[in-house]
């Protein structure tokens, strides 16, 4: 198992699975600014984030 701190969060993976957790509520965290690639492929899309991306919404 590997435990990392990033910042304002805990993220661990073990076994192939990743685990997050925020120790504060959403509004009280400092995210930095999304900054994220979209790209259109057969039979969906790929989302690619360059910093924590949260959430996200696809509509369709």
């Amino acid at each position: 198992m590997t435990i990392w701190k990033v910042a304002t969060f805990l993220m661990a993976d073990a076994d192939g699975l990743r685990a997050v957790h925020f120790p504060a509520p959403d509004r009280e965290v400092p995210y930095p600014r999304p900054e994220f690639e979209v790209a259109v492929v057969p039979g969906g899309i790929i989302v690619t984030a360059r910093t924590l991306a949260r959430a996200s919404c696809v509509g369709g």
